[in-house]
């Protein structure tokens, strides 16, 4: 199928990373970016696939995405997820297969897992944040760390043992209480590997706002709400 509509262009990262003046650090480990999109599947258990946006609009709740981001050439987003899970799947099993010795970094735009999922103001629009699709990706590739973004909530979870990181930069008035304090955009980088030496609490969510750990507190799940 032909489609008009604007193709999404990509950069060379290591150049855009430097242009920034960025600092940047090599380790040793496999990072595969991924991009698998979502199902509408992050919603209560009573409230069906059909039912799913309605149940979002009773809060107010509709992403932008349900006029902008056109599905073509597949006829739903939720078949276009589909896809790019089972695309992406088939690119871990390899990844996996060919360096099983290496620690592998899965990194995404959206949470391949629907626990690190908290948006105390806008609960419902967890139906755009994912698909359980992805749910035991972390533990059946063996991930060292998953990286992802979307929520704009930086913080750091552990989930079976795997360290999870939603390293956002979000919008620029989302910066301004960093940039108050005096940080620039170092602040905001995160230590992916080596990473911290001990591991930490699983279902403990440790917060931070302005790039550094400003509090800790026990994970909670707005998947009811």
């Amino acid at each position: 199928m032909h489609s008009n509509r604007s193709p999404v262009w990509c950069y060379n990262t290591r150049r855009r990373i430097r242009d920034l003046g960025l600092q940047r650090r090599d380790s040793s480990g496999a990072g595969l970016p991924i991009f698998t999109l979502y199902d509408y599947s992050f919603r209560p258990p009573d409230v069906t696939r059909e039912k799913a946006l309605a149940w979002a609009e009773e809060q107010g709740i509709c992403a932008t995405d349900e006029v902008l981001l056109h599905p073509d050439p597949y006829a739903t987003r939720d078949m276009w997820c589909a896809a790019l899970v089972s695309r992406f799947e088939a690119r871990l099993e390899s990844a996996v297969r060919e360096k099983p010795d290496l620690p592998l970094i899965i990194a995404n735009h959206w949470p391949l897992h629907e626990s690190v999922v908290h948006l105390p103001a806008v609960p419902r629009f967890r139906l755009w944040c994912g698909t359980t699709r992805t749910g035991d990706w972390h533990t059946r590739f063996h991930a060292k760390v998953v990286v992802s973004g979307h929520l704009h909530l930086r913080r750091t979870d552990w989930v079976d043992g795997v360290r999870f990181e939603e390293v956002s930069l979000g919008y620029p008035r989302q910066w301004e209480r960093a940039r108050s304090l005096g940080k620039d955009i170092n602040s905001f980088l995160r230590e992916i590997l080596p990473g911290p030496l001990v591991v930490g609490q699983e279902g403990v969510t440790q917060w931070r706002p302005n790039g550094d750990i400003i509090c800790s507190g026990t994970r909670e799940s707005s998947r009811n709400q």
